[in-house]
């Protein structure tokens, strides 16, 4: 599964905006400012709905009062709708949905107005003969939640109602478990380099969280599974562009505490010695959690970095734009990004352009002129941006 387009009203400062034909590899640039934020964190909001349900994606925010489009007369209502694609066998592909609008009452309540999706499930039968699993075909599902919190799955009326806060999307009803699975599996990745130089406490998830803080013990579990080595193997191959010296990367105990340890060889004479993250440069922690996150396992199906290119020297931004490519292949990529340098490593087609226009956010492709220049060879993505900045397509 991955995502197709997204719809968002009324979130923050995104009073209208829609991204259609998601890629595999998806950047969105522009200033500081614009919005760029506001349009991973309306995602994550349906993460969060579908890991630990309505009342804490809003609370973790402030309340609705905070996420709302401000208003000077009506409140607005927030709407967000992502369609996405699944794959089944023989390359066969079924369009999937689910949208929510919810609107704010008086003493900083909320009630969800509308709730739907739409998805494909596979109906797997197991074959003796053959001693596997087949699929036995797929089917169609959906649900539609009304303001009342009456229910309908596949047609049919549920007895109980929904509280008026509370969404089907994160409720664990065992019939959207598909759909909730997909969303839940969504990572997003800020990687701050003073949380990595700290010593973190074991911790069971083995997801890397948002800010990298348990690095280490994602670190340690890499190394049990053959997936985790492999994926470990991948992360010191392209970390040894930014630290050729590097031979290995361990992870050691310390008064309950886990520390990662780089373990450093200048050559094959030279006595190896070990780096704790204290002794590394900010870009070299960066690059690491950012590659981190990038290969962590199982994959994801959808990824958000924000502005990887911080502290990372303008030499390195093609290595870590090759990673993303590859990461693409297996895990939809999601970028923001200002940074010339950084967008010219990608295709035209791959980004959107976000600009601010009377405190709204815009997203659109980058203008039509602009893009048969970049394509016919005439400028390049980095020269536009240093120049005249890209521009969006006029609608």
């Amino acid at each position: 599964m991955f995502l197709k387009s997204v719809s968002i009203q009324h979130y923050k400062s995104l009073a209208e905006v829609e991204i259609a034909d998601l890629k595999p590899l998806t950047l969105l640039v522009g200033t500081n400012a614009v919005g760029k934020s506001n349009i991973v964190d309306a995602l994550k909001f349906i993460r969060d709905i579908a890991v630990d349900g309505l009342d804490h994606a809003m609370s973790t925010r402030g309340g609705i009062g905070i996420i709302r489009q401000y208003s000077p007369t009506r409140p607005f209502q927030i709407s967000i709708k992502a369609n996405f694609i699944q794959l089944f066998a023989n390359e066969e592909r079924h369009d999937g949905s689910y949208e929510i609008t919810i609107s704010s009452l008086k003493g900083g309540n909320y009630r969800i107005e509308h709730e739907a999706a739409a998805w494909w499930d596979e109906h797997p039968n197991f074959n003796a003969e053959k001693e596997e699993w087949v699929s036995d075909g797929i089917s169609r599902s959906s649900f539609t939640r009304n303001v009342s919190g009456e229910v309908q799955l596949d047609g049919n009326s549920l007895e109980n109602q929904y509280p008026q806060d509370v969404a089907v999307l994160g409720s664990r009803m065992y019939q959207v478990h598909l759909l909730s699975s997909f969303f839940s599996r969504f990572r997003f990745s800020t990687i701050f380099p003073n949380t990595l130089r700290e010593p973190s406490r074991p911790d069971t998830d083995r997801a890397l969280k948002e800010s990298g803080q348990n690095w280490a013990s994602v670190l340690k579990a890499l190394k049990k599974t053959t997936a985790g080595r492999l994926s470990l193997d991948r992360i010191k191959e392209t970390m040894q562009v930014v630290m050729p010296a590097l031979r290995d990367v361990a992870v050691k105990s310390v008064g309950g505490y886990l520390v990662p340890q780089f373990r450093i060889q200048d050559n094959d004479d030279a006595n190896a010695h070990d780096f704790d993250p204290v002794q590394l440069s900010d870009g070299t922690l960066r690059i690491f959690g950012i590659l981190l996150a990038l290969y962590q396992t199982p994959p994801p199906p959808f990824l958000a970095l924000e502005e990887p290119e911080q502290t990372v020297h303008p030499a390195i931004l093609a290595t870590l734009a090759e990673a993303f490519r590859e990461v693409s292949e297996q895990t939809q990529i999601f970028v923001t990004s200002h940074s010339p340098h950084f967008v010219d490593f990608f295709q035209p087609e791959e980004i959107r352009v976000v600009s601010m226009e009377k405190g709204k956010t815009l997203v659109s492709p980058i203008r039509r002129a602009q893009m048969e220049s970049i394509k016919e060879r005439l400028i390049s993505l980095e020269e536009l941006m240093m120049s005249e900045g890209l521009q969006p397509e006029i609608t």
